[in-house]
């Protein structure tokens, strides 16, 4: 009497089912899994530009890297140059964005280092700073005084909701050369966390991730009413998300309010 070998086609088709059950139980969590080593190395980033935030104000009479706020960022810029051992710190792990890299400087084409939202080669690749938007510094308390609980950096748009996109005033912008639905889908590009939320480093140097329905604005986790805004950080994200989507149809001209990135 003949052996049978190998395996009919009804039990390699029930073995590929069994592998396509578990893949389809095991990927989301280690999709998940990944998601939580990148959360954890987004807050020791936050976590160590506090560190950094907190020399530069013990050098500088407690005050935090600011000029006449309305995005003037010379001295956020030396603070990031003089204070930071690598810029890396400033690129979320989940950020799609390009971050930083060594370029020649003798390159002529050579991206310049910049302030624009989630650019390559900026200063605001992942994380948003409330002192380019305060219409004075922000200071550290002298001892024994407690430090408020203000956020001061944070993930980019980490509040993006649908309820608050479609709350947004647009009017300001001259939407006859963008598509007003595509505005939500650029404003999430800049969101890394999903399903939505993000880091926030407050003065205290602490750190917490806040999911997005528990932030107060599109691009600012909380309100400072002690500071007063120059620019709110919520037109900046949606004046770079009308720029990114003009930047995929490059034919079409730049005719928005003005605001400076």
């Amino acid at each position: 009497m003949r052996q049978r070998e190998g395996f009919t086609i009804i039990e390699l088709m029930f073995v590929i089912a069994i592998i396509g059950v578990l893949a389809a139980i095991l990927l989301p969590a280690l999709a998940r899994a990944r998601e939580q080593g990148r959360r954890a190395s987004c807050m020791a980033n936050l976590s160590q530009l506090g560190l950094a935030l907190r020399l530069y104000a013990e050098e500088h009479d407690g005050r935090l890297p600011w000029r006449e706020g309305g995005l003037e960022v010379e001295d956020y810029q030396y603070f990031v140059t003089h204070y930071l051992t690598r810029r890396e710190l400033l690129v979320c792990p989940s950020s799609s964005i390009g971050g930083f890299w060594e370029q020649d400087p003798d390159d002529p084409d050579r991206i310049p280092l910049n302030t624009e939202f989630a650019k390559e080669q900026s200063y605001r690749t992942s994380y948003d700073y409330l002192g380019m938007y305060t219409e004075r510094a922000i200071e550290l308390p002298p001892a024994p005084r407690p430090v408020p609980r203000w956020p001061v950096m944070w993930d980019l748009a980490g509040g993006a909701t649908d309820q608050r996109l479609e709350a947004f005033d647009l009017e300001a912008y001259d939407l006859s050369v963008v598509e007003e639905q595509q505005i939500p889908y650029h404003v999430a590009r800049f969101r890394p966390h999903p399903p939505g939320g993000g880091h926030v480093l407050y003065l205290d140097g602490s750190v917490e991730f806040v999911h997005k329905t528990e932030w107060n604005h599109i691009n600012l986790p909380q309100s400072v009413p002690e500071l007063d805004l120059r620019e709110h950080p919520d037109e900046g994200v949606i004046s770079a998300a009308v720029r990114r989507e003009l930047e995929e149809r490059p034919t079409e001209p730049w005719r928005g309010p003005g605001m400076g990135l």
